[in-house]
């Protein structure tokens, strides 16, 4: 399989070019626009729904993608990492607005323990993970993020 990749050299969500390098990880370089605070890879896999096909959240001998070895029954697991997300999230929350959209909520555990105490949705490219995510009634879209078209909607944080 061959990885394609796209250059952003400007912040998806106010267009600003002005950034800050965090660290590198491999070939990319984490940044945090210094508009709007949004943190990025600065170069980003352009081929979504090859990368989060079916064998992405299952372990299958040679596939090339990350291969979630029984992906949901980490929930339990990842749960640990939600509660420093998540006290970050309540304490930095806006009195007006607490709306969050999470991009590429894998499963939607995050979604799922967000639930309840901030109104969250998701958008998520894998068909696979949308219809796990649509069972637990957590709100979700599908498709890629930089080709969907959300109605208007405003949120305090995207993540």
């Amino acid at each position: 399989m061959i990885k394609k990749y796209i250059y952003h050299d400007k912040c998806n969500i106010c267009n600003s070019s002005q950034r800050t390098r965090l660290f590198s990880i491999d070939s990319q370089t984490l940044v945090r626009c210094s508009r709007c605070s949004l943190v990025y890879f600065d170069k980003q896999r352009s081929d979504l729904e090859t990368l989060y096909d079916k064998k992405y959240f299952s372990f299958e001998d040679g596939a090339e993608n990350a291969n979630y070895a029984n992906y949901n029954i980490q929930e339990k697991t990842v749960k640990k990492n939600f509660t420093f997300a998540f006290k970050f999230i309540k304490r930095n929350l806006r009195k007006r607005s607490n709306k969050l959209l999470e991009i590429g909520p894998g499963f939607g555990y995050f979604l799922k323990y967000l639930s309840g105490a901030v109104d969250s949705e998701g958008v998520e490219v894998s068909q696979i993970a949308v219809k796990h995510i649509r069972e637990m009634g957590l709100k979700v879209f599908s498709g890629d993020f930089q080709k969907i078209k959300l109605t208007v909607h405003i949120y305090y944080a995207g993540l």
